[in-house]
């Protein structure tokens, strides 16, 4: 691996390099939606859940008025866990998606902010009860 120059390297808040991305509310809860990709379903419907990246449920792609991909979710409850987002999904309900403010997310760059997210929610200063 290559020795990396990380003397410069300082503190930032998650709004120094993120926005949030507003996305438009799909109608429906979760048990309208089936747990597997069956026929028309087969955009992943993102959730506060820990487990295959956040996603829970499939919806139909005209049912989705905003549909990500190449961005960071972060579980809005629970205990909270960011996932890099490299194909397409729509948030349903209980989580976000960030977006870098100044370029697109490569994959090592999402995949490494990603770990950095984490360790801060890990540390417990962020979930459910805090």
């Amino acid at each position: 691996m290559n020795n990396i120059d990380t003397s410069s390297w300082k503190e930032f808040k998650l709004c120094e390099l993120f926005d949030k991305i507003q996305v438009e509310k799909i109608n429906g809860k979760a048990g309208d939606f089936p747990a597997e990709p069956i026929n028309d379903y087969i955009i992943p419907l993102l959730t506060a859940g820990a487990n295959n990246q956040g996603f829970s449920r499939y919806a139909k792609r005209e049912q989705c008025p905003t549909i990500l991909k190449n961005v960071i979710s972060v579980s809005a409850n629970g205990t909270g866990i960011a996932f890099y987002q490299s194909n397409e999904f729509a948030v349903l309900q209980d989580s976000y998606a960030l977006k870098l403010k100044y370029e697109d997310l490569t994959e090592s760059t999402g995949l490494y902010l990603t770990t950095l997210i984490n360790k801060l929610l890990v540390e417990g200063k962020y979930d459910w009860t805090n």
